[in-house]
């Protein structure tokens, strides 16, 4: 769904290589660049949520969730294109290899999230890391196969926000 809105923003930001990255959990979700553009933008996806613990109480992301988004690969000039993987006879045996998209550009690195809810360490090491490069959507996101009826007002105004917010965020790093 993100891909999406990058998409719909690209008139706007000029912005219009859009990659999704990685088929492990080793990099960041999304890349997203331009021939023109200042910078490169990497973007890690989640849609958090309050998990019901066993004795009926709600936790929140807790370090080890932001640990491995924190320590996904963001310095990297080169990332594999999700999708594009392939096997490759290589003489003796054969390897799956990807297509790779060339960093040449400072990277700018932020979390696209539902909603801020995480324990005090884990909020911290968020901030630490991204400063205030986390965009919020400030609701879940529902897959649009499950989005009902009564779900799609929210849900529009939700994708309406996120569009704006990340729109914003582009144009202000683009400066």
């Amino acid at each position: 769904m993100v891909e999406q809105l990058l998409t719909d923003i690209a008139q706007d930001t000029h912005l219009d290589k859009i990659y999704p990255i990685s088929e492990t959990g080793d990099y960041p979700d999304l890349l997203v660049q331009s021939d023109q553009s200042k910078n490169a933008y990497l973007f890690d996806v989640k849609n958090d949520f309050r998990r019901i613990q066993k004795n009926g109480t709600l936790s929140y992301g807790n370090y080890n969730d932001v640990n491995q988004v924190c320590k996904k690969n963001w310095t990297s000039n080169s990332f594999p294109i999700r999708g594009t993987g392939k096997s490759v006879w290589n003489g003796r045996s054969t390897v799956w290899q990807f297509d790779h998209v060339t960093v040449n550009k400072s990277i700018v690195k932020a979390l696209i999230g539902t909603f801020p809810s995480y324990e005090e360490a884990a909020w911290n090491r968020l901030v630490l890391d991204f400063g205030s490069n986390l965009i919020w959507a400030g609701h879940g996101i529902i897959p649009p196969s499950l989005v009902t009826p009564l779900d799609k007002a929210c849900q529009d105004k939700t994708l309406l926000t996120l569009k704006q917010d990340l729109r914003q965020f582009l144009m202000d790093n683009e400066k």
